[in-house]
């Protein structure tokens, strides 16, 4: 019996999640199932009748249908070994969503999770995600919030009864949060993001004397069924296209909201925005694929205003490269002025240096050509130390942050429990003070002699 209940945690559970027909909802409501949960499935896009919008999109993702529908998401919950139902929703429409839940105690008689994702922002998108906001339509701000934020709103609204009346329960918003970082280049998607953190800081304000804890989740860039789709992959060939390096799959986010409806201690983080990949160092999961998938960070430092925001590598890939090409790293090497120090005229020597490294992190342009402008190439045991040999941004890149978003790279791949050093050649030593390395006072060193 023990063993069928550390098997199946959240048997006897009930659940809902919104907005589960796809990608992200998919994911949580798989994991709750796979985790013996009832998870009743909603949404708008049904096997009957799929809903209209979204042609910008689906065009940009080669796609001439909606994936997914809650039918087939509540099958697929049953596979996994929990019980799922599908109920179609209009999360914007009141009355629906009243009724959902209304039905929900009626028919199960609790309530103990409810995840809030249904999400219609991409309603409006027109296949431009970065442009000043006087350059956006006004059309995203009724995607966004009223097709959004509300369907947020109203499901809390409507679910707080039931969780009152009960005394405990879960309430967990998918949104995307990175330390309170301003989402350049998309005023609109960055308002609305933060407005699904405030409103789950609300609701925890309001539920915590009912026992009920209340979260914002922030997942990172996700394998949806349009990524996939947008990059001609899908998640038995993902690994092949380089420019997905940095993504998990949509069911990463499940097991981060299956954690905390196991944990008897949840109250304690009501009313926190939470990154999944520290939920998953801290509760020890992993994405399918057997990985531990950092937090998704953006680049913190905005381009001087010397150079045009369109040279601006905004996405660069930061990604770990095992394999990477000498000529390559020779070009890099080269481009950064590290080339006078370096035996850049040794092929040899420079495949040897690369072999022996623990760690070798690049980035990447987006594009066809994924052109290499930055290389941070690390000597370290990945549990106590790391010495980055190499810090190498091409002159082109450089004043973009790429050198800053190697190094957090280098110290999402290590892991907290890692020191990070460098010996830095005297004109860089300000970028470091700069970005909040410290020094340290005592150094030796013996110098090579061939």
């Amino acid at each position: 019996m023990a063993e069928q209940e550390s098997k199946r945690p959240l048997a006897g559970r009930v659940a809902v999640v919104t907005g589960a027909s796809r990608g992200a909802g998919r994911g949580i409501a798989l994991e709750l199932g796979a985790a013996g949960a009832t998870v009743i499935v909603t949404g708008r896009s049904t096997r009957a009748q799929r809903p209209e919008g979204y042609r910008q999109l689906l065009a940009l993702s080669n796609l001439d249908h909606l994936p997914g529908t809650i039918d087939d998401t509540a099958e697929a919950v049953t596979q996994m070994g929990g019980r799922g139902l599908a109920l179609a929703c209009d999360h914007s429409d009141q009355a629906q969503v009243d009724a959902l839940f209304e039905r929900v105690g009626a028919e199960h008689g609790r309530l103990d999770i409810l995840v809030n994702n249904a999400w219609g922002g991409h309603e409006s998108f027109d296949g431009v995600f970065e442009a000043p906001f006087w350059q956006q339509p006004t059309a995203h701000w009724d995607s966004m919030f009223q097709h959004g934020l509300r369907c947020h709103l109203l499901a809390a609204r409507a679910a707080a009864p039931l969780f009152a009346k009960q005394g405990h329960g879960l309430v967990a918003a998918t949104t995307y949060w990175d330390r309170g970082q301003y989402l350049r280049g998309n005023l609109y998607y960055d308002l609305a993001k933060a407005a699904l953190v405030r409103l789950a800081y609300g609701v925890a304000q309001e539920l915590r004397p009912h026992g009920v804890a209340s979260v914002a989740l922030s997942p990172g860039w996700m394998r949806t069924e349009f990524v996939l789709a947008g990059h001609d992959a899908d998640e038995s060939n993902w690994q092949e296209r380089p420019s997905l390096a940095r993504t998990e799959s949509p069911r990463y986010l499940g097991r981060a909201v299956v954690a905390l409806a196991c944990d008897p201690h949840v109250m304690r983080r009501t009313g926190r925005v939470l990154r999944v990949g520290d939920l998953a160092r801290e509760h020890g999961f992993t994405d399918i694929d057997g990985r531990w998938v950092p937090p998704f960070e953006l680049d913190d430092v905005a381009p001087p205003p010397a150079r045009r925001a369109a040279d601006a590598p905004a996405h660069a890939v930061f990604a770990r490269e095992a394999d990477l090409p000498v000529a390559e790293f020779r070009h890099v090497l080269v481009e950064s002025g590290l080339g006078a120090t370096r035996p850049v005229d040794d092929p040899a020597r420079l495949q040897a240096m690369l072999s022996g490294a623990g760690l070798v992190m690049t980035a990447r342009l987006p594009g066809p050509q994924r052109a290499l402008v930055g290389v941070a190439r690390c000597i370290t045991d990945f549990s106590w130390n790391c010495y980055v040999s190499e810090l190498a941004v091409c002159a082109s890149a450089q004043g973009l942050g790429i050198g800053q978003g190697l190094l957090q790279a280098v110290r999402r791949e290590q892991g907290p429990q890692v020191s990070v050093v460098l010996a830095s050649v005297p004109e860089s030593v300000d970028f470091y003070e700069r970005i909040g390395m410290p020094r340290l006072p005592d150094v030796f060193c013996w110098k090579r002699s061939a």
